[in-house]
């Protein structure tokens, strides 16, 4: 997973992440919630000349790994939670997974169909 954020963030670097910060703030400010978003705090400090952009990159990976380990932690504790594997895949072979899941009758855990 580290390895996949990693490089997720640094296509994002790539394709121009700081620049388009950059146009949203000239746009005007950004709510509370925008303002917290894992990226946006951060270029927003290179933007603001506290932080250098590798610096920025960098704090954007231990933020983005760290949520993902909270998001892992809330779902283990979904056990009706149904896991469909999205890496490496198409993203419409992930989708007609999803799909047909969707079409799959299921119990709950006191017995009866939802």
């Amino acid at each position: 997973m580290r390895e996949r954020i990693d490089a997720r963030v640094d296509d994002m670097m790539r394709r121009g992440a700081l620049a388009e910060v950059r146009a949203a703030r000239a746009a005007g400010p950004f709510s509370r919630t925008a303002g917290q978003a894992i990226g946006v705090r951060e270029l927003c400090a290179v933007l603001d000349g506290e932080l250098t952009l590798e610096d920025a990159a960098s704090r954007m990976k231990t933020r983005t790994r760290a949520l993902a380990r909270r998001q892992l932690t809330w779902m283990r504790k979904l056990p009706e939670a149904a896991h469909v594997r999205a890496d490496g895949r198409p993203p419409e072979a992930a989708a007609a997974d999803v799909l047909a899941l969707l079409e799959t009758p299921w119990t709950s855990s006191s017995g009866e169909g939802a």
